[in-house]
């Protein structure tokens, strides 16, 4: 009876420790862990995103800035830029921002009236891609590249030159035959410039019969020495 009884003892407070432990295990299934308990864990997780979201947005918007760059890069080697070797292309030119200390200064020169205002020198430098700038327009151009162009300039400027130079002359010259004819209308007489043109006539004339016997001799000399190699031939 007394081991029975001890029997029922143990196998009761086995089951006692057998629904403890039941309990705690489900207690632990129905834990739920709510942000809102951990804010500090919240906010590190939304800055996590905001900062990837921002990452993101930064990256999307270098990528499109890239691309309107490459939009605006010009074709140097384009011949719509070019005449021949001279380039009539566009020519861009930037220069250094003035500094806070200086805009300031220029504001308050312009809003006191002052009678001169000091600018500073600032840099500037040249392109013809809008992409590769230099301190010079030469520099953007390939020494051989440049001499050609100069070269180009200078036979057009010549050229240019004597354009003017005869077409003044011509001017001149009519000009000067229009008063000297209406001179012989209302006189009847020669003028120095009628008379000029007389005598310059008649040497035409005279040098026009030399130079035909000079052709006449030079063709009887080449007709000899087409004889002489055609006898020598045979």
């Amino acid at each position: 009876m007394f081991l029975k009884k001890n029997n029922n003892r143990n196998n009761n407070i086995r089951f006692d420790n057998n629904n403890k432990f039941k309990n705690k295990k489900n207690q632990q299934k129905e834990l739920v862990i709510v942000p809102e308990d951990f804010p500090e864990i919240s906010k590190s997780n939304k800055d996590t995103k905001n900062q990837d979201e921002s990452s993101v947005w930064k990256e999307t918007i270098l990528k499109e800035k890239e691309k309107e760059k490459e939009k605006e890069i010009i074709n140097i080697n384009n011949p719509k830029y070019w005449r021949e070797n001279i380039w009539i292309g566009p020519i861009l030119m930037k220069a250094e921002k003035n500094s806070k200390e200086w805009c300031d200064y220029i504001e308050k020169a312009q809003k006191g009236h002052a009678s001169s205002i000091i600018f500073p020198h600032k840099k500037v430098q040249y392109s013809r891609d809008n992409k590769n700038w230099y301190d010079s327009l030469d520099e953007t151009f390939p020494l051989e590249q440049l001499e050609k162009m100069n070269n180009q300039k200078e036979q057009e400027y010549i050229e240019d030159l004597n354009i003017r130079m005869n077409r003044a002359i011509t001017n001149s010259y009519n000009k000067r035959k229009e008063e000297s004819i209406r001179y012989y209308e209302e006189t009847g007489d020669l003028d120095d410039f009628a008379l000029a043109e007389i005598e310059r006539e008649e040497y035409e004339k005279y040098a026009a019969k030399f130079e035909l016997d000079d052709n006449d001799d030079e063709n009887e000399i080449n007709e000899i020495i087409d004889n002489e190699n055609i006898e020598d031939d045979y």
